[in-house]
């Protein structure tokens, strides 16, 4: 779906699959399923919090374990090549 100059303040927001052009995305739940990734363009998000559910909510246990298992360190590559551009 695609939403363009939209507003979304306190509300839950699916993020999957969804097209986002200049839209102002303030003090909501943004659900991630694992789905396809969405894309945010010229749009404000702040003061949000992140849901993972199905599929990505695996990918965040599977981390977890992996992190809790004494693998911190493929953990921390993981995350800093999200850090890098």
């Amino acid at each position: 779906m695609q939403f363009q100059g939209r507003t979304f303040h306190n509300e839950t927001v699916e993020l999957d699959g969804n097209d986002y052009d200049r839209c102002d995305i303030q003090h909501c739940t943004l659900i991630y399923r694992g789905g396809k990734i969405p894309s945010l363009t010229n749009s404000t998000v702040a003061h949000c919090q992140f849901t993972f559910e199905d599929s990505a909510l695996n990918t965040i246990a599977f981390l977890r374990a992996f992190y809790q298992g004494g693998f911190h360190p493929i953990v921390d590559d993981v995350f800093n090549n999200i850090r890098t551009p």
